[in-house]
């Protein structure tokens, strides 16, 4: 009924703009993927369907989390003004697969009363309407072999009133948390204060100093497969549950997942729809803070008993930006040493490092070849040593000995 009263004016979106034509004339051959779409079905298929492993042992390199008992934040009810201000930061950015953008929401529901009505009964009921849980994955090329599905970034186009539920959700659990002080200092990615340049500038910092003091250092840059797509839901929900989210909050959360289903966008169209029973979606206002919550068990593993590397005082042992890892320490026993407990979290929690995709440099300057072909190990596999002069590009940035 609240779709049919916002599709009303929905058909003005689909004339063609002198902007749309423009693009279409001025970017070629189609941006979509061209990997045949089967392929893309059959692999998709496989890295949403996680199957779960209930029952492995808790190694002994996690710590507990803290648990929040203030739980204000998350029970009360959506204001329409609360709703509003995530409204009035929103592009008219591609809808989802009902076609409806932030313009017509605007449009039909200029002061958000209709959308904060509906939230709440969402957030009452556990329920999510089952047209919000579809969504169309677009792919975007990230870098190597462009015949290999896991060399492109999965975008989920979803339904833009489920983005701005998500969204009120997201800000009321990152409040929750931020009250709570849950979050590892050394987690940068989607936080209030950006911290990319941040760690790039700290690496840089280690690795300069390093070689002008003649120290050792050593760092690994850790790739995780599949990190948003494999995450598995039951680790999600338990470690929610373990930081102490309220029950009947959880089970909001937990219902949003249920059901879910992508269909993948290829330069054909699109493929079948695929049941998402594993990982976050990429595009979910809600994925960066649940993540980064679902990471805290690996962190806290890796820095637990880590001497990490003494720079100017303060021993600096991981800098993590979401899924992006990097480990320091000063010589390499530490480092395996670190690696070894990041191996043991991350079978717990069911995750997979792409050892191909990492990389390490261990420099000494007491002796004549400053870079050492030492060679560490993620989850029993090889991590590739840097030699002087490459980089391994963090961040965005191409970070190494004499680079």
């Amino acid at each position: 009924m609240i779709q049919q009263w916002l599709q009303g004016s929905k058909s003005c979106t689909g004339q063609t703009t002198p902007k749309r034509a423009m693009r279409e004339i001025l970017d070629g051959p189609s941006p979509y993927c061209t990997i045949p779409s089967e392929h893309l079905y059959s692999f998709f298929k496989d890295a949403f369907d996680h199957t779960a492993q209930y029952g492995a042992l808790r190694p002994d390199c996690l710590r507990p989390l803290p648990h929040i008992d203030e739980a204000t934040a998350l029970e009360t009810d959506f204001t329409p003004k609360e709703v509003l201000a995530r409204v009035s930061k929103t592009k008219n950015t591609a809808p989802g697969k009902d076609g409806i953008r932030y313009s017509i929401l605007k449009k039909r529901d200029p002061i958000c009363l209709v959308l904060a009505t509906l939230f709440n009964q969402c957030k009452q009921f556990c329920q999510t309407p089952s047209s919000w849980k579809k969504a169309m994955t677009v792919l975007v090329y990230k870098k190597g072999e462009w015949d290999d599905p896991s060399n492109w970034r999965p975008i989920s186009l979803c339904s833009t009133m489920y983005k701005l539920y998500a969204s009120c959700l997201a800000s009321r659990i990152t409040e929750w948390l931020v009250c709570g002080g849950t979050i590892s200092s050394t987690q940068k990615g989607f936080m209030s204060c950006e911290g990319c340049d941040e760690h790039n500038f700290v690496l840089q910092t280690i690795i300069e100093m390093a070689r002008r003091a003649w120290r050792q250092c050593t760092v690994a840059w850790l790739d995780l497969a599949n990190a948003f797509g494999s995450m598995p839901h039951h680790h999600i929900f338990a470690t929610l549950q373990e930081f102490g989210m309220p029950e009947n909050f959880l089970r909001v959360i937990q219902e949003m997942y249920e059901g879910r289903s992508t269909t993948i966008r290829s330069v054909k169209g699109e493929t079948a729809e695929i049941p998402i029973r594993s990982g976050v979606k990429q595009g979910c206002p809600l994925s960066p803070i649940i993540f980064n919550l679902a990471m805290e068990p690996l962190l806290r593993a890796i820095s637990k008993g880590a001497d990490g590397f003494n720079l100017h005082g303060e021993r600096v042992s991981i800098l993590a930006y979401t899924d992006d890892l990097v480990l320091t320490a000063d010589i390499p026993e530490n480092l395996q040493r670190m690696l070894d407990a990041t191996s043991r979290a991350a079978d717990w929690m069911e995750l997979h490092f792409n050892a191909k995709k990492c990389a390490s440099l261990h420099t000494d300057g007491s002796k004549m070849d400053s870079v050492q072909a030492t060679e560490f190990q993620i989850q029993g596999e090889p991590i590739i040593p840097l030699a002087e002069g490459q980089a391994y590009r963090h961040l965005g940035t191409p970070t190494g000995f004499r680079v």
